[in-house]
Parts: C-alpha cells; structure tokens; sequence
C-alpha cells in the first residue's frame, strides 16, 4: 500500500492525530497529514458539503426502511441491501463529522 499510495509512511491509529484530513472509502476511514498543506477553512467548508451530501443519501435510505409498503413488497435482499447502505451512510456521517470536529478544533488553536 506504501509503494502504491507513494507516501513515506503509513501508520494504523485507533484515533487519528491532530492535524488530518478525514475521508471515507470502503468503509475505512482515511487520515492524511495537512496541516501544514492545506486551508483548514477550505476543509471544513468540503467536509461540512460531504456530511450534507452523505445525509440527505441517509434520509432517503431511512424514509425507504420506514416505508411499510416499501418493507411488505420488497424482496428480502433489497431489505437488506438498503439496510447495509443505511448502516455504511450512519457511519459514513459519523466518522466524517469526528474529522470536522478535529479540523474546526485545529482552526481555533493559534
């Protein structure tokens, strides 16, 4: 992934360090040094577009499963296919607000 990603190093973390970049792929989530490459304005301005993107997809998914008709007609497997894709959204919002909340905290600091 190193040699891929052509990057000088990759570190697993259970909680990102202060200073990243949050985005979402596959259902892990990504962390990049930036905080002294990137307008952390500009980042909080496409994380907050990615959060509203993510949850009117979210509303949709879960208007759909609250759906009755929706939940007698459908086959199982768009059940829970939908269910899934509600689950990812749900963590999807989550992960990205917790890099919001990070780029805002390093937007207060001095």
């Amino acid at each position: 992934v190193q040699r891929l990603g052509r990057v000088s190093s990759i570190t697993v973390a259970a909680d990102p360090p202060p200073g990243v970049a949050t985005a979402v792929a596959a259902g892990c989530e990504l962390s990049v040094p930036v905080l002294d490459h990137v307008d952390i304005g500009a980042e909080v301005d496409r994380l907050t577009r990615e959060i509203s993107r993510v949850e009117k997809d979210l509303q949709v998914t879960e208007r759909k499963l609250a759906n009755e008709s929706f939940m007698d007609k459908a086959p199982p497997e768009v059940i829970d296919k939908t269910r899934a894709r509600a689950d990812s959204g749900r963590l999807e919002r989550d992960t990205l607000q917790r890099g919001l909340e990070r780029m805002r905290d390093l937007g207060d600091s001095p």
